[in-house]
């Protein structure tokens, strides 16, 4: 494999950028009801109070945003992962984490009586959070801490 010159990282984080935007741009067009990308555009730009004005800007826009976020966070997440445990293919299903976080959500069910979608998150976020600790505990044990 040969080594990325920083022209060629700049190149490739340009494709990488012109294919968000182009992304971004498309999940703002695409809908029940598809706008132009020109009226996308003059509603970001301009605003106005159309209907498509209305729907880009307090519907699609939102939404778009809430998923560049949490890509943003899983791809963070995923990457401190890997460099916590050293491993390219790390991933949350195989160190326990995701069934934690089940395994918590189930014992919220049936013995805390716990039935909206805000208990189930607190609770999943709890039992990734313990699972997590668990295994760092166990993969550390006898070693003197982290390595």
């Amino acid at each position: 494999m040969t080594p990325r010159t920083p022209g060629r990282r700049l190149a490739l984080m340009a494709v990488a950028l012109l294919a968000l935007l182009l992304a971004v741009l498309l999940s703002l067009a695409v809908g029940s009801r598809a706008f132009t990308p020109a009226e996308v555009l003059g509603a970001l730009v301009h605003g106005g109070d159309g209907d498509a004005a209305q729907v880009v800007r307090f519907l699609r826009l939102p939404r778009t945003e809430t998923g560049l976020l949490v890509g943003a966070a899983l791809a963070m997440a995923g990457t401190v992962l890997q460099g916590l445990t050293r491993n390219p293919i790390a991933d949350p299903g195989i160190l326990g984490i995701s069934q934690g976080a089940a395994a918590a959500v189930v014992v919220a069910i049936a013995f805390a009586g716990v039935h909206t979608l805000t208990g189930y998150v607190g609770f999943a976020l709890a039992g990734a959070g313990a699972a997590g600790v668990l295994v760092h505990a166990v993969a550390t044990r006898g070693r003197g801490g982290a390595t």
